[in-house]
């Protein structure tokens, strides 16, 4: 629940605390978590602080460093330390482990040790999280920027979306759903990288235009010695047999050559490129799914170029073959 908006949550919104008990009490609400999100100036410059409610701690896969299990960062954080995002962790040049940051508070500057870094994609610039007890305590601000709803289980989200909205109304608020944001997200991202997707079948045009001009020099290098092999009662069809077996030979070590290569390219994107250009990284996963769709897209590529030099040795003559020096 936010105030309407282009960029989703603004920092200069301020919602009423009494929301969070009006949203609360919604029947089929489990609990309302508020949220504030502020500009706050830190000794590396203008970050984006989020403070949130402490009482639901944050999975492990949030982090990517921390100093210990997801239950010990939690545990600190709730004694005042702060989580940092990854893009400002980079920008900053925060070690993963045993980082400090210094804040400029209501009460002051003042030094919050860094319990953890966490995975962000919502900005390069960088953020900190903490709790709103540890807001409260050093910033005198007591309005909200956002709220989220969690429902219980088993509870229909199209349904609840109308009695939170009920809740809202005169508010002016929108109520957006967390899989409505995940969908415009990977719509977003299927956008972004369509150009990939391009790219990926202009290299496999390209590889057939090759692997059709190597077949056709070895065609010709060899039109004697096919010749030959005819003459002494290989028929087309077995010709045209061991032509398609090294065709797929040689697709097929293409693909196996793709294998460490694409792994490489795809660690140097990760954890060279995304970093220096955005601050963050994604995770790696291997799947055997993808591995085995390179192979086989590199075996039908270079079946589908053996097509044509195929043809051409079907129109070969056997006695003007053989008279060639």
């Amino acid at each position: 629940v936010s105030a309407p908006g282009p960029g989703g949550a603004e920092t200069s919104v301020h919602l009423p605390p009494e929301l969070v008990g009006r949203l609360g009490a919604v029947p089929g609400v489990a609990r309302a978590e508020p949220y504030r999100t502020v500009e706050t100036q830190s000794e590396f410059g203008t970050v984006l602080l989020t403070a949130v409610d402490g009482r639901r701690g944050r999975d492990a896969s949030l982090y990517r460093f921390a100093e210990g299990g997801a239950e010990a960062v939690w545990s600190s954080v709730l004694g005042g330390a702060v989580i940092a995002s990854e893009p400002l962790a980079y920008r900053a040049g925060l070690p993963p482990r045993g980082a400090s940051l210094e804040l400029q508070t209501d009460r002051g500057p003042h030094r919050f040790p860094v319990a953890a870094i966490y995975y962000d994609y919502s900005a390069d610039r960088g953020g900190i999280l903490m709790t709103l007890e540890t807001y409260h305590q050093f910033w005198d601000d007591r309005s909200l920027t956002s709220i989220g709803v969690f429902v219980e289980p088993g509870q229909d989200l199209d349904e609840m979306a109308v009695r939170l909205r009920q809740a809202l109304s005169g508010t002016g608020l929108q109520l957006v759903a967390n899989r409505s944001l995940r969908q415009q997200a990977l719509a977003i991202f299927d956008r972004t990288f369509a150009i990939t997707d391009a790219l990926r079948i202009l290299a496999v045009v390209v590889a057939v235009i090759g692997i059709v001009s190597a077949l056709m020099a070895l065609t010709l290098e060899r039109t004697r010695e096919l010749a030959t092999m005819q003459a002494l009662g290989s028929t087309v069809a077995q010709l045209r047999r061991l032509i398609l077996l090294e065709t797929g030979l040689m697709g097929a070590v293409a693909g196996v050559l793709s294998w460490p290569i694409g792994l490489v390219l795809a660690a140097i994107l990760v954890y060279v490129i995304n970093l220096r250009s955005f601050g963050w990284t994604i995770r790696m996963e291997l799947q055997a799914g993808v591995l085995a769709q390179a192979l086989l897209l590199s075996l039908a590529a270079a079946l589908s170029a053996s097509i044509y030099p195929l043809r051409r040795l079907q129109q070969v003559e056997v006695a003007a073959a053989l008279r060639q020096e």
